[in-house]
């Protein structure tokens, strides 16, 4: 029986790697009581991520990218001033092609790395030694920084980190 790795995902991508997302299905529908258990995108215009990072006139930081996957965040008045009302229209455009879209989890992805502050080098390069890999799931955790424990439950289970 192979041994599970378990693996702490970061609240930060690498910003390259994170450009490259891109996915034509998504797997975790719910309406109401009943899952879908796959559904496809509609048709997407876009993709990967970056071109719509383009499209839309969206820089994120060129290193490290701060992400609240799940679509919940909250912001201040001056987080969302500081960024061009074209870049709004933009992505609300996007966003109203319809539902199930791919461009709604590219928004996702980037939500927090519009409206958080840009790491300082000391936070990136104390991020960059505590992670130990990048991850490559061409998934929803791509670019994430990931920290490996191995096969170490105890350690895992060690981790204060809610249920």
């Amino acid at each position: 029986r192979p041994l599970r790795e378990y693996i702490l995902n970061s609240a930060y991508a690498f910003t390259p790697k994170l450009a490259e997302f891109k996915m034509g299905a998504y797997g975790r529908l719910q309406y109401g009581n009943v899952t879908v258990k796959r559904a496809n995108f509609k048709n997407g215009r876009v993709t990967p991520m970056k071109k719509w990072l383009e499209a839309m006139s969206i820089k994120l930081p060129l290193n490290l990218t701060a992400l609240c996957l799940g679509g919940s965040f909250a912001v201040t008045r001056y987080q969302i001033y500081r960024h061009s009302l074209q870049m709004y229209e933009n992505i609300e455009q996007s966003l109203t092609r319809g539902d199930n879209i791919i461009e709604s989890h590219y928004a996702e992805r980037t939500w927090a790395g519009l409206f958080s502050e840009p790491l300082t080098r000391y936070q990136m390069e104390a991020l960059y030694a505590y992670q130990t890999t990048i991850s490559n799931n061409q998934g929803a955790t791509i670019g994430m920084l990931e920290k490996s424990l191995g096969n170490n439950k105890t350690a895992f289970d060690a981790l204060d980190i809610g249920p």
